[in-house]
């Protein structure tokens, strides 16, 4: 009987020992743009994500602008198979949460942005690398807003 327990033990319990499923080893926190105040153009470096199943980008601007239909930021996401190769945009099957458009944009700072804007996009795209950029038009009239992208990697692949 004993030998039977033991037998179970190691068929249920044995392939658990080693896969920790806490939050630190699920997950990974980047910047994928670091906070920055300014008016120019922004393009951060290529962000690794092929042993990751989704991430999470959460991007933020602070209220001190002057955001207007003649003044406005554009977060845009693209991602390509190398860290160094063509990006080009994500589209709708890539990303939750919004409809990309033809450049991969997948949120927009205008005259609608009057507080300080948190906003997420859910990456499911299956390319092992992406950019993140925000592309400045027009002059603020006031202030420049402080603009900020955090890539929250989840799903871990511990083993391929």
């Amino acid at each position: 009987m004993k030998n039977i327990f033991f037998a179970l033990f190691l068929v249920l319990l044995l392939p658990l020992v080693g896969f920790s499923q806490d939050l630190a080893t699920q997950l990974d926190i980047t910047n994928a743009l670091s906070p920055t105040t300014g008016s120019s153009d922004l393009t951060g470096s290529a962000i690794d994500n092929r042993n990751f199943k989704s991430t999470l980008i959460g991007i933020y601007s602070s209220a001190n602008a002057s955001w207007s239909a003649a003044a406005f930021a554009t977060v845009e996401m693209t991602h390509c198979a190398s860290s160094t190769g063509t990006f080009t945009a994500v589209i709708a099957q890539d990303v939750v949460g919004v409809t990309p458009d033809a450049s991969g944009t997948i949120h927009t700072f205008d005259e609608a942005t009057t507080a300080d804007s948190y906003n997420e996009v859910l990456y499911l795209g299956r390319y092992p690398y992406f950019k993140i950029a925000v592309d400045m038009t027009g002059v603020l009239d006031v202030a420049t807003p402080t603009i900020g992208v955090v890539a929250v990697q989840g799903g871990k692949i511990l083993a391929q």
